[in-house]
């Protein structure tokens, strides 16, 4: 890899941010009924973020039940324990400009491919997780407690920034430390 300046990744990283958020917004836009753009060949073939919640709550159903807690998917945004106590997935409950900030930094930070490849699935999957645990959470929560008083969205956000923060950390560490040369165990990186 060739070395980047601070400015030119900042930039880039902000322009492929923007690029992959408006792209996002006109499909997200494209595959509702009713949205500004609407496309039935986008919203049958190309609708992500019905697949991704649908994907969300099921894992989060199967988490539930690990845990004794019985729930159902209704009217594909609702995930509902037997005494009514649950969520309403909406679109900024899936997390996409999460996703979005963690493809950016990934495509465009000076690393190599190789890092690249392992490091975008690991924040997917890492951030996916975290959204998993939180609504397993929050529903095991209701269940139990039958209120919730903590603005879940703000303790999740913080959370997945900083555990997608260490991720950083230790792609740019790593990064440096290869383009130094620096001796990593019985090895010398190069």
């Amino acid at each position: 890899m060739t070395q980047q300046s601070p400015i030119k990744f900042v930039l880039v990283f902000i322009s492929v941010y923007l690029i992959l958020t408006g792209l996002h917004h006109v499909i997200t836009g494209s595959a509702i009924e009713g949205g500004y753009i609407h496309s039935s060949f986008i919203q049958q073939h190309l609708n992500y973020q019905d697949l991704a919640r649908e994907v969300t709550l099921k894992a989060s159903r199967i988490l539930l039940k690990l845990f004794g807690v019985s729930s159902e998917i209704y009217d594909k945004y609702y995930l509902l324990t037997e005494n009514g106590a649950g969520v309403r997935m909406i679109y900024s409950c899936i997390g996409f400009s999460i996703y979005i900030l963690w493809i950016s930094f990934i495509t465009t930070y000076p690393i190599n491919y190789i890092t690249r490849i392992v490091f975008l699935p690991v924040g997917i999957l890492t951030i996916f997780v975290l959204n998993v645990i939180r609504v397993s959470l929050l529903v095991g929560a209701k269940f139990k407690f039958q209120y919730w008083i903590i603005d879940n969205h703000t303790v999740y956000n913080i959370l997945v920034y900083a555990v997608l923060s260490m991720l950083a950390y230790k792609i740019v560490n790593y990064s440096d430390l290869k383009k130094n040369n620096v001796r990593i165990g019985n090895k010398t990186r190069k």
